[in-house]
């Protein structure tokens, strides 16, 4: 069994405004990730920050409120797995409107005795469209005592296997699965490609 986690606490400091409420295609950018994840795990927590309102959602699902306001990703996952009743969870952000299931399922079999499971994509760690254990509580706990880690600091201390494009295949397809709004000209191209 695996969980899911999503990631809607984020600053959105280069779009200015909450990603998780953007509306595309007539849906919000955290449902698009939500029905997306929901068909292969055992259920959903997500992370939101500190006062954020979380939109209506289809599915239910368990929302928390970030332990560690403004702590960036690495502490919205330490939340979410603190949160989850099985060892693993996929961990993605609310801003992918484009999140294929088959794509992150298939993650899963190369997952057995890592912490975590990381594509590379375009050359690029793709740290939030992956799958972590629970066995990474206590280095990111250390992490975070210490300061303002990132989830870089995070893969130099615990057991990450890499997938690169070579063993992922589709590389295009990978990167429109990967693909996150960050700024108006993200939103506007992700509002063309998916009409």
């Amino acid at each position: 069994m695996v969980a899911g986690i999503i990631l809607a606490g984020g600053q959105s400091t280069r779009l200015g405004t909450d990603k998780a409420s953007l509306i595309i295609n007539k849906k919000t950018l955290l449902q698009h990730v939500l029905d997306a994840i929901a068909p292969i795990v055992s259920n959903v927590v997500i992370v939101r920050g500190h006062g954020q309102v979380i939109p209506h959602l289809s599915t239910p699902v368990k929302v928390v409120e970030d332990f560690i306001p403004g702590g960036g990703p690495i502490a919205g996952l330490f939340t979410g797995l603190k949160n989850i009743q099985v060892n693993q969870a996929y961990v993605v952000g609310c801003d992918m409107p484009f999140l294929e299931t088959i794509l992150l399922e298939s993650l899963l079999p190369f997952s057995d005795g890592y912490d975590a499971i990381v594509p590379i994509v375009d050359g690029k760690k793709q740290s939030l469209h992956a799958i972590y254990s629970r066995s990474c509580l206590d280095t990111i706990t250390n992490l975070l005592r210490k300061g303002q880690p990132g989830l870089h600091d995070l893969f130099s201390q615990v057991n990450v296997r890499y997938l690169n494009e070579s063993t992922l295949g589709d590389s295009a397809r990978w990167q429109r699965s990967c693909f996150n709004i960050n700024t108006q000209l993200d939103l506007d191209s992700a509002k063309r490609s998916i009409l």
